[in-house]
């Protein structure tokens, strides 16, 4: 468990504030679950035991990420409209239901991917889809697409884009 308060304590350090902040947590974070597999065992074990309680560094790493997202909010990488908790909520999501079901994957898609390079693989696709999203238009577009929602143009200097192949 110090290993996991360490990590929480530590999250953004030593982060290249001139990378994508969003894609280096992600990408820490991830790696952090591949090297501590047990913290999704005791995480399941206490929650059945119905141990609902943060652990100790888990509400400070949540409001590091919602600082993370703001602050690329603020520098214009990500979408404005867009919750900061929210964001923090849907990246834990996604990589915790990887490691918490990464066995029964690996057995479903057995063959079809290379299980050693599965996870690195899960984690580009995470990065791409948290990142850029998975429709093959640009921002601008979606309100047409997708009338009532909101959406807001790409800033050019941040040179992203939701697909590379549009």
């Amino acid at each position: 468990m110090r290993r996991f308060e360490a990590f929480l304590a530590d999250i953004v350090l030593d982060i290249d504030t001139k990378k994508c902040m969003p894609e280096a947590m992600l990408r820490r974070s991830f790696e952090f679950m591949k090297e501590n597999p047990n913290l999704v065992r005791l995480g399941a074990w206490a929650q059945l035991e119905g141990d609902a309680a943060p652990w100790s560094g888990e509400m400070e790493a949540s409001d590091s990420f919602s600082r993370m997202f703001s602050a690329a909010q603020e520098g214009g990488t990500v979408r404005k409209h867009l919750d900061p908790k929210l964001l923090t909520i849907l990246m834990e999501g996604l990589m915790f239901s990887w490691w918490e079901h990464r066995e029964i994957y690996l057995r479903l898609h057995e063959g079809t991917i290379e299980s050693n390079k599965m996870d690195e693989e899960v984690l580009e696709a995470m990065v791409e889809v948290f990142l850029k999203g998975t429709l093959r238009v640009r921002a601008s577009q979606l309100a047409y697409l997708f009338p009532g929602t909101r959406s807001e143009a790409p800033n050019p200097q941040t040179n992203l884009r939701l697909s590379q192949d549009v």
